[in-house]
């Protein structure tokens, strides 16, 4: 039962998969009886899968207002999700400072400062009067543990929850049914962040062998990529699809058999449903930001060679591996 008098705010970084990181910070307040909002435009869709917290639309450009934080008990926000705007609101009032937690996705926190949280909910909720508000989320001193893996030891260690769960609670429409379409394998071979993709021609390539294998390659992107993409895959007779809304791709994903993906969130949303998924990533080892829950495989180059100054990793990717795993995980 949730106890009305205290509220939380979680406002991550505008990635998806920082927010479905964060999402493991809402579900364990949520646990403890707070009323949590979960601040994130593109998840606005989502909200029915999400029963345990609120989503709330947000701006980069205009987030939340000093007025409307002050409604709230509790504050854990990523200092870097707005900018300066987010920052001078809170830190402009000191009331509102004390019930601020500053926690950053990445290695190290970029706060010029350290403070301490004396939110008023702690002590009934935490058995605590005070707590650390200036830790960043990673710590590599716990060893390669996954952002997921991460999220949980804060909530026990610096939240102090005794028993943090590492998922929120998500509830998929009833009428999609999950793996219905266990054949049916979905790649998504772009990011926001071109140095870290894998190549159009090696995505190809694992398709043709997926393909030859009897299995369904289909190609994820978005919508301003597909006629781009389309001119490349199309001819090979894969279809290549986008979807208007982050729900209409959780839907996909959910009835599909499995995901290979580059360091992106559709892999770890597919991890997050208990999709089987591939990564694509250009790192030996030190990839926190794997997908956490669902254990993925992450396909890694065997050498890596430097260039004129470049790491040259691409051609040194197994496809054999990839598509022998993705055979296994859909039979």
């Amino acid at each position: 039962m949730k106890n009305q008098q205290y509220r939380a705010a979680i406002i991550p970084f505008q990635s998806l998969g920082d927010i479905l990181v964060y999402s493991v910070l809402a579900q364990n307040l949520s646990n403890i009886g707070m009323f949590v909002d979960l601040y994130s435009s593109q998840f606005l869709a989502l909200a029915a899968w999400f029963p345990d917290f609120q989503i709330k639309p947000f701006d980069t450009q205009e987030p939340p207002t000093e007025k409307n934080l002050q409604t709230y008990d509790l504050i854990i926000a990523d200092p870097g999700v707005a900018q300066d705007k987010l920052k001078i609101s809170i830190e402009c009032n000191p009331e509102l400072l004390q019930r601020t937690i500053w926690n950053s996705s990445t290695r190290m926190s970029n706060l010029d400062y350290q403070h301490t949280t004396t939110a008023p909910c702690l002590e009934p909720l935490l058995s605590k009067t005070s707590i650390n508000a200036s830790i960043p989320l990673i710590d590599k001193s716990l060893g390669n543990l996954s952002l997921v893996e991460f999220a949980q030891y804060y909530c026990k260690h610096y939240l102090h929850i005794a028993k943090p769960t590492d998922r929120p609670t998500i509830s998929p429409p009833p009428q999609n049914v999950f793996k219905k379409e266990n054949h049916r394998v979905l790649i998504f071979p772009t990011t926001n962040r071109q140095a870290k993709d894998y190549t159009t021609r090696g995505f190809l390539a694992i398709a043709k062998g997926l393909r030859a294998r009897g299995l369904h390659p289909e190609i994820i992107v978005s919508p301003n990529e597909k006629t781009a993409l389309g001119k490349i895959f199309s001819p090979n007779g894969y279809s290549v699809k986008s979807f208007k809304t982050l729900e209409e791709l959780a839907r996909h994903i959910y009835e599909s058999g499995a995901v290979l993906s580059n360091d992106s969130g559709g892999g770890h949303f597919a991890s997050l449903l208990n999709i089987p998924c591939v990564i694509i990533h250009k790192k030996y080892n030190d990839f926190e930001w794997r997908p956490g829950w669902k254990k993925p495989l992450i396909a890694r180059p065997k050498v890596r060679l430097k260039l004129l100054g470049k790491r040259i990793w691409k051609p040194f990717i197994s496809h054999a591996e990839i598509i022998n795993h993705i055979v296994s995980s859909t039979s």
